[in-house]
């Protein structure tokens, strides 16, 4: 079975959501792998697909990076987007992003010292829930401790992003963009609507030379187990020093 709902180059990935086949893909591969597949979720998987669509283009990341969607993550939730490629200096790089439909007027702060969670409008209802790049940064910890093909590289290699759609870091409120929030934001990055262009700068330099496949069966090949940076980050706090754990 796969981790992933879907996963294919990005030149096949564009072309299947032109071609309207994107969606019939995730959800057999859903279904194959037992990855959800709600109504809502299927919604939000058609909205994601489309702004990553563009992502792509406005990027111009390489036919032959690779990219997934719907990724099981070694211990529990899922990674929204993942990407594989390599840059202009031949390094490898692992790009997951956290993806969501937030709007500005749905989300309050909470104004609590060292919780880096919000009160969201989802599902009918206000619920208090981890900021984006706080989510993002579980997932990004989650892959440095059980797989060791990431965890053993250039610490540059893997790299975590939220990216907020339909919310705009320019427009009142934008409560997302609070400093007490800089902390879990600057492990990663939050982007908003209205920097879609830089934030595909930042995906373009890191796809630049594309080469995806080979970065993505290393990735999806790995065993899963506890790596070094779990059991040294473990050795720490029996010794009484701070880790940043989830």
């Amino acid at each position: 079975m796969s981790r992933f709902a879907y996963s294919s180059s990005v030149r096949d990935f564009v072309f299947d959501v032109e071609t309207n086949q994107f969606m019939g893909k995730i959800c057999e591969g859903a279904s194959l792998n037992r990855i959800g597949g709600s109504e809502s979720e299927k919604r939000s998987w058609a909205a994601n697909a489309d702004k990553i669509r563009n992502l792509i283009s406005l990027a111009h990341i390489p036919d032959d990076a690779w990219i997934g969607f719907e990724y099981k993550s070694p211990i529990a939730g899922r990674v929204d987007c993942m990407m594989f490629g390599t840059d202009e200096h031949d390094q490898s790089h692992v790009i997951h992003i956290e993806l969501k439909q937030w709007s500005n007027k749905s989300v309050n702060c909470l104004y609590d010292t060292g919780v880096f969670e919000v009160n969201a409008f989802v599902g009918g209802q206000y619920q208090i829930l981890p900021h984006p790049s706080l989510q993002a940064l579980s997932y990004h910890l989650n892959i440095l401790n059980y797989i060791p093909a990431v965890a053993e590289k250039d610490e540059n290699t893997l790299n975590g992003f939220a990216y907020c759609y339909n919310y705009f870091h320019e427009k009142q409120p934008n409560d997302l963009f609070a400093p007490q929030y800089e902390p879990v934001m600057e492990k990663c990055p939050l982007y908003g609507g209205d920097e879609v262009v830089s934030y595909a700068q930042s995906l373009g330099s890191l796809l630049s030379s594309g080469r995806g496949r080979e970065v993505f069966q290393e990735f999806i090949s790995s065993p899963v187990h506890p790596t070094k940076n779990l059991i040294n980050a473990a050795a720490n706090m029996m010794q009484g020093n701070q880790e940043f754990v989830l």
